[in-house]
């Protein structure tokens, strides 16, 4: 009787919180993308100077080199997609519904990177001939394209796909930051004195391979798995779908990792370091992973949140946000602490939200799942859109409230185009190479000063394409 109780208490709960998030929208005051505008936009009005002529805000930011970025990328996205219409229409292909889609605002992100060590006129050039790509345009990114169960349905199969690209998106997104040239420990446990070459696409490569692993299996090891861990079958209920104990990044896999066992993995997947043959070049630079304990026990918090509240599927997950992104920010938040990219600031005492990462976690299901909802059919009425592997949670509908992902490339990249400009003393720190205190009042107004940044961009390049 006890647990029938509890049973009944869980699932009035349960069905609780999805009418809470079937709502329309979030309202600004608990909206997590409203809030982290809000607090940036408040950070950014703090006085530049004090009555004393002394530096408060170390960072502003250009209106004239704003105006003239944004028509950079207006004409680049224009003149693109007149090509693109021309070629179309030369091919005899019907381009009268055409409009500017979601893939043709990913930004080639190799191509940005690479400007920050260019000239000016080098980084001028590379906004002028914007390259754009998909998701995994660099093929570092598990697409579960190999991915086959002979005891499963086609169908099945297909959502199968998907929870194990979500589930990949979510673990790499628990590990994906602090990427700089630092020694950290590694010198002391592995004789380094050179620089950590790790990099994003390191890790992407190295998951990836993990993930492949049971891709195809043999067929006397195969499982027939017909139910999700909460009792139902997965033929009738498509939000609940597990992964197989195969997959290395089930959560229930990833709930019994350890920083050894993680590093056993990932180390041998790493790029290996080559000498180089010239002189002014460490042959002691060397690819580790830096704060592994702490990237451990964030992919352990994600999985045990997981099965914990919701059956052990990323789908599931994902599906209680209503096809909203604003409010996955908000659930990724709510269940998964590691990803509350937030602070009080030193000065006033504000409370300020950037949440980059869970920001970055919905971004990237949407880059690699989702697909524009609805279209018209010939009559005029709104139609379902295809599906990637015929689910649909992955098709935000509000994807305009993420704001930019306030890291530190971002605004070394506005900085490079004299968008953001630093006081004196922060921009000699800055060139000095000294790390600026996470939190600190400089940090705040960098990553402020992008967010607001990159919104005033977006702004002014919609209102020309």
């Amino acid at each position: 009787k006890e647990s029938i109780r509890v049973e009944c208490t869980h699932t009035h709960f349960h069905f609780k919180i999805l009418d809470y998030f079937n709502m329309s929208e979030l309202s600004s005051a608990i909206s997590p993308c409203a809030n982290v505008r809000r607090s940036c936009n408040a950070l950014m009005k703090d006085p530049l100077l004090s009555g004393q002529n002394r530096e408060v805000r170390s960072v502003s930011i250009d209106e004239v080199a704003i105006d003239a970025l944004a028509q950079k990328i207006s004409q680049s996205i224009l003149d693109k997609f007149q090509k693109e219409t021309e070629s179309e229409s030369n091919s005899g292909i019907d381009n009268s519904t055409r409009s500017l889609d979601k893939e043709s605002f990913k930004v080639n992100n190799k191509t940005c990177e690479s400007a920050l060590s260019m000239d000016d006129n080098i980084v001028d050039g590379c906004i002028e001939n914007l390259n754009f790509a998909s998701w995994d345009e660099e093929n570092w990114h598990y697409t579960a394209s190999n991915f086959h169960r002979s005891n499963l349905s086609k169908e099945i199969e297909e959502k199968h796909k998907f929870e194990r690209v979500a589930l990949y998106i979510m673990c790499m997104d628990c590990i994906n930051f602090c990427f700089w040239p630092v020694s950290d420990d590694t010198e002391v446990l592995h004789g380094a004195s050179g620089k950590n070459l790790l990099e994003y696409e390191h890790l992407a490569s190295a998951l990836k391979v993990l993930a492949s692993r049971d891709d195809r299996l043999q067929q006397s090891n195969e499982t027939i798995v017909t139910e999700t861990n909460s009792g139902m079958s997965m033929e009738t209920n498509i939000n609940i779908i597990c992964a197989d104990d195969s997959f290395l990044l089930a959560p229930q896999n990833l709930v019994n990792l350890t920083e050894e066992s993680f590093l056993n993995m990932m180390f041998p997947l790493l790029p290996a370091t080559v000498a180089s043959n010239k002189i002014d070049e460490n042959p002691k630079d060397i690819y580790m992973i830096p704060n592994a304990k702490e990237r451990v026990r964030l992919i352990v918090e994600m999985a045990e949140a997981l099965l914990t509240f919701h059956d052990g599927s990323a789908t599931a997950f994902i599906s209680k946000a209503g096809k909203s992104a604003d409010k996955l920010v908000h659930l990724i938040l709510q269940f998964f602490p590691g990803f509350r990219d937030a602070t009080v600031d030193p000065f006033k005492g504000r409370w300020v939200a950037f949440y980059k990462r869970a920001q970055i976690l919905v971004a990237d299901l949407w880059a690699a799942l989702g697909t524009d909802d609805t279209s018209a059919d010939d009559a005029g009425k709104s139609v379902l859109a295809r599906c990637k592997f015929g689910v649909a949670v992955c098709n935000f509908t509000d994807m305009n409230k993420i704001t930019t992902f306030a890291d530190y490339r971002v605004p070394q990249l506005l900085r490079s185009l004299s968008v953001l400009k630093y006081s004196s003393s922060l921009a000699k720190r800055v060139d000095s190479g000294f790390e600026i205190d996470i939190f600190s009042m400089d940090e705040l107004y960098i990553r402020a000063s992008t967010v607001q940044a990159v919104d005033i961009l977006v702004d002014k390049v919609s209102l020309q394409v």
